[in-house]
C-alpha cells in the first residue's frame, strides 16, 4: 500500500532470534517479553526457556488511556505467570506495574498513571516445574468428552 510509505518510511524488519532467553551473571535465566507478546502463549515459551523462573514484561500502555485496556493487559499477564509457573516482573511506563509470584499473587503493585519505584527481594527457586506440557492433555480431554456427549445424545434420541 503505497500511500502508507510516508508513515513507515523505507524501514524493513527482519526475523529475530528464536532463542528467547537472557542469562544473568548469577546464572539466573529470564524470559524477556515486549508489550502484548505475553498474551500469545504458543510463541512465548520454547524449549530453550521453558525452565527459566522469571518473565520480565516491558510494556507501553499509554495508548490505552484511562479505559480498561491497561487492567486487562495486566490481568492477562498475571494469568501467564501462573499458567507458566514463573515469577513475573511487569514494568509499564504508565500502566499497571507489578511483581507477581508463580502462583499469581501480587507481591508489589504500582497503579495506573502513578510514577513510583518499588524494591523487593524475592527468593526464586533454581527451577520451577513447568506444566505447559499438560495443556494438550486438557484439549484431548475436552475432545473425548465432547465425542462421548454426542454419542450419549444420539443414543438418547434413538430411544425416543
Amino acid at each position: 500500500i503505497k500511500f502508507f510509505d510516508f508513515t513507515v518510511l523505507n524501514v524493513d524488519f527482519s526475523v529475530g532470534l528464536n532463542e528467547r532467553i537472557m542469562k544473568l551473571l548469577n546464572n539466573l535465566d529470564i524470559v524477556p517479553v515486549i508489550c502484548y507478546e505475553i498474551i500469545f502463549l504458543n510463541d512465548l515459551l520454547i524449549k530453550a526457556n521453558r525452565f527459566s523462573p522469571i518473565i520480565i514484561n516491558l510494556t507501553n500502555d499509554a495508548w490505552f488511556g484511562k479505559i480498561s485496556g491497561p487492567y486487562q493487559h495486566f490481568y492477562l499477564s498475571r494469568i501467564r505467570s501462573t499458567e507458566f509457573n514463573k515469577y513475573l516482573i511487569r514494568v509499564s511506563n504508565n500502566g499497571v506495574s507489578a511483581i507477581i509470584d508463580n502462583y499469581g499473587k501480587i507481591l508489589k503493585f504500582i497503579p495506573l498513571n502513578v510514577k513510583k519505584q518499588k524494591n523487593i527481594n524475592i527468593s526464586i527457586p533454581n527451577q520451577l516445574n513447568n506444566l505447559t506440557n499438560y495443556h494438550k492433555l486438557i484439549y484431548y480431554f475436552f475432545i473425548i468428552y465432547f465425542i462421548f456427549a454426542v454419542l450419549i445424545n444420539k443414543k438418547n434420541e434413538g430411544n425416543n
